[in-house]
């Protein structure tokens, strides 16, 4: 019986049709060989089916749920992390690209040192028509640094992207509990990072590039728009935040010296506090 594949990469996708048949594209162009493409359909309304199943039909590798009905975002991006047996998984936006070498490099750096638990790629921002617009290399010096260092440079340089590369499947289903406690689609992603940065083995590979649409999707539907829901979306975060610097295991005394960088953190990637005492008085729109 067959042990199962090194990678799984999740994609989980709702009306992706626009950029999907470019994604796909370049996740079957991976050079890693040993890998499957657990994929979640939730419940689109838009060509993304056909375009998928098309992709199916010519990929042994691609393995396609379609949800019966709409189960939220987190939801499917919960159902692709349990469905997808695996080491190490990576997961994947429907609109956006990745290096033909991402797997396979950052499969490397991962397994090259000893108890890693993310490897992590450069970072791409590109425009909706998919041209460069900012480029997130990982700082050489994260990887001379250790110990307490090396966690607040993590919590100072961590990109939204780096939830996208490949991360230790075991080690990303307990993290998941934290997201799935914190429950905000908006900023979940530095969530569930936060537990691997605190816990700093993590691994660096430049050469890997994923390349990170920007499109407006996100943001229309996740992003609060009133005040009462940016202060509970800090509060959560700040909240959930802070049990997880309480449950990382770390020496008190390290804790203590994380906590204004695990603030900054929280002001940075979930709402800024400054936006937040502004509007409450007044001083400017939510």
């Amino acid at each position: 019986m067959s042990a199962g594949p090194q990678v799984a990469i999740g994609l989980p996708v709702y009306n992706g049709a626009a950029f999907l048949d470019e994604a796909m594209a370049s996740l079957c162009a991976q050079d890693f060989a040993d890998l499957r493409i657990v994929v979640s359909d939730n419940a689109s309304t838009d060509a993304t089916p056909d375009i998928l199943s098309a992709w199916a039909a010519r990929d042994p590798r691609i393995d396609l749920h379609r949800q019966r009905e709409n189960i939220g975002m987190i939801a499917n991006f919960a159902f692709v992390r349990h469905t997808a047996q695996a080491r190490w998984f990576m997961l994947a936006a429907h609109d956006d690209r990745w290096s033909p070498n991402f797997v396979s490099t950052l499969h490397t750096a991962a397994t090259r040192e000893p108890g890693c638990l993310l490897a992590v790629p450069q970072v791409v921002k590109t425009t909706i028509a998919g041209d460069e617009d900012l480029r997130f290399a990982v700082p050489a010096a994260l990887a001379a640094a250790h110990g307490l260092a090396r966690r607040l440079a993590l919590l100072r340089w961590a990109q939204s992207g780096w939830i996208y590369g490949l991360i230790d499947r075991a080690a990303l289903l307990r993290a998941q509990e934290a997201t799935e406690r914190f429950g905000h689609a908006w900023g979940n992603e530095f969530i569930t990072l936060l537990p691997f940065l605190l816990d700093g083995r993590v691994a660096a590979a430049n050469e890997a590039i994923y390349y990170q649409r920007q499109t407006p999707l996100s943001e229309a539907r996740y992003k609060p728009r009133i005040l009462a829901d940016q202060r509970r979306l800090y509060r959560d975060f700040l909240r959930e935040a802070l049990r997880l610097l309480g449950e990382s295991g770390l020496p008190a005394a390290q804790r203590a010296a994380l906590l204004p960088a695990l603030l900054r953190y929280s002001g940075r990637h979930a709402w800024k506090l400054r936006r937040l005492v502004l509007a409450s008085l007044g001083l400017r729109r939510p």
